[in-house]
């Protein structure tokens, strides 16, 4: 997978996570924020499911 850039934003918010000893590398941060994005996804889905049922 190609290296990506994310902007100043994100390098900075990447780097106070890893600084406060929650994560060791910004790849840890970056499959948190993706966990958790795709769990609130889900979690939109079941909802909308159930909202059809």
């Amino acid at each position: 997978m190609p290296r990506i850039n994310l902007g100043e934003p994100y390098e900075i918010y990447i780097q106070k996570q890893i600084k406060t000893g929650l994560f060791s590398s910004a790849t840890e941060v970056i499959k948190d924020a993706l966990r958790n994005r795709m769990e609130r996804e889900k979690d939109y889905q079941t909802e909308q499911w159930i909202k059809i049922r």
